[in-house]
């Protein structure tokens, strides 16, 4: 958290996503469902604003601003106030809301008289089923899939995520929220070490190919999950499938752990 002061008086605001509460962050993934590339500098400085009267809980339009707060506003952006809620486009420069987190920050989602419990902090409750699953329909999407295909997709991940019923309509909040959750975690995992009851687990090795690998089968991570089960450590391929996907995680980096350092011990 940061403290600034606007209109002589002190506001406590976030720094990153991380420290959200989920009212901001909703209210932040509304703003950027709706945004769009603008022509120019002007564009980015309006959603830079609408941000920051956003972290300080204020509903105010940017545009019905006085000439002081205008002033004020455009003060704080420049030493930096929003940064952390930003990153610039290498394709046209232009800046868009910056969400990616591994936190959770739609725990619970209140959609009129329903209420759907999503996955907590890092994906921790979701199984080796369910995680194969959102990975195989999130890796059909790509930059030209149809706008269609997109939601129909979409839908399905948060059904899985948030135990929505095929009778119940997806809330369309949750159409953003739930790939960006999910992205944001799995990016972790492929790009760097995650921090595992204290220790740095670096999960990219699973990734990496090693000297004598066998032939690529395609069966990708419904490969693996057979591969699981019939190591008997989970079970049979409905148990592995139950199983906490971080366990099987787990498993699969001591196993490749092992063979490395043995494959260089052969050596």
């Amino acid at each position: 958290m940061k403290q600034i002061t606007y209109l002589f008086r002190p506001y406590e605001i976030p720094e990153h996503v991380n420290e959200v509460t989920p009212a901001i962050y909703r209210r932040l993934l509304a703003l950027s469902a709706g945004e769009y590339p603008g022509p120019d500098e002007e564009m980015d400085r309006l959603k830079e604003s609408r941000v920051l009267l956003t972290l300080m809980g204020k509903n105010t339009d940017p545009d019905m601003l006085t000439p002081s707060a205008r002033y004020e506003i455009d003060r704080l952006i420049e030493d930096g106030a929003v940064d952390g809620f930003f990153f610039k486009s290498a394709d046209n420069g232009r800046k868009y809301i910056d969400l990616s987190t591994p936190l959770n920050k739609l725990p619970v989602y209140i959609h009129g008289e329903k209420e759907y419990k999503g996955p907590s902090d890092w994906l921790g409750d979701l199984t080796f089923g369910q995680f194969i699953e959102i990975l195989n329909l999130m890796s059909s999407l790509g930059s030209d899939t149809a706008a269609d295909d997109y939601i129909e997709v979409t839908q399905e991940v948060a059904r899985i995520m948030y135990g929505i019923p095929a009778a119940d309509s997806v809330p369309t909040l949750l159409l953003f929220h739930v790939p960006l959750l999910f992205k944001s975690v799995w990016h972790k995992i492929e790009s760097g070490p995650v921090e595992i009851d204290g220790n740095m687990i670096d999960f990219r090795i699973i990734f990496r190919k090693s000297g004598n690998t066998k032939p690529d089968d395609k069966t990708g991570w419904n490969g693996i999950l057979f591969e699981v089960a019939t190591a008997g450590l989970f079970g049979p391929v409905e148990q592995v499938k139950q199983t906490p996907f971080w366990e099987v995680l787990l498993y699969l980096y001591k196993c490749k752990f092992e063979y490395i350092h043995q494959e260089k011990q052969s050596k």
